[in-house]
């Protein structure tokens, strides 16, 4: 009983100790934590406002492409191309694409390289890969329409068989 008493004893003691002679490294180390805590939570909170930002923009651009404001309605697109969001990015090429809102071929093959960029999933990238394939056999580059959808097919994509068929016309 008594040695069981002097080994907590004994414990209580080495913790001080290290506790007193680590002091400064620990109170260092719960700053950083809690620097490294704070700078996540104020990250995420800039983050949403930036998606609620774009989201906003993005409505804005749709009411004043319904009232045919199409020159604001591009550069509001053009603006959430450029912010590199993920979710809307895509959506505001294909609304530029859908109302042919730009007509300048170099213009529109930017917008893709810019969505090309952003690290989107696999699904999204294949899907980007075949509308820029669709745009150049609109555009008369056919063979560059090719390459695409031959990339596709050998990735094994999901959209496969749309480039098989579209090969194949």
């Amino acid at each position: 009983m008594e040695q069981s008493e002097n080994k907590i004893t004994d414990t209580k003691e080495n913790l001080k100790l290290f506790v007193k002679n680590n002091l400064s490294k620990i109170i260092s180390i719960l700053i950083v934590f809690i620097i490294i805590i704070v700078s996540f939570f104020v990250w995420k909170e800039n983050q949403d406002k930036k998606n609620f930002l774009i989201s906003e923009k993005y409505i804005k651009a749709g009411i004043l492409l319904g009232n045919g404001e199409n020159e604001s309605a591009t550069n509001y697109y053009k603006e959430i191309i450029l912010s590199e969001n993920k979710f809307y990015s895509v959506l505001a090429l294909n609304t530029i694409l859908e109302k042919n809102l730009i007509e300048d071929n170099i213009e529109i093959l930017s917008l893709f390289e810019k969505l090309e960029k952003l690290n989107l999933d696999k699904k999204n990238t294949d899907l980007i890969i075949f509308k820029k394939a669709l745009y150049f056999s609109k555009i008369d580059q056919i063979e560059k329409s090719k390459i695409l959808l031959n990339k596709l097919i050998e990735q094994n994509s999901s959209l496969k068989e749309l480039a098989l068929n579209l090969l194949e016309n």
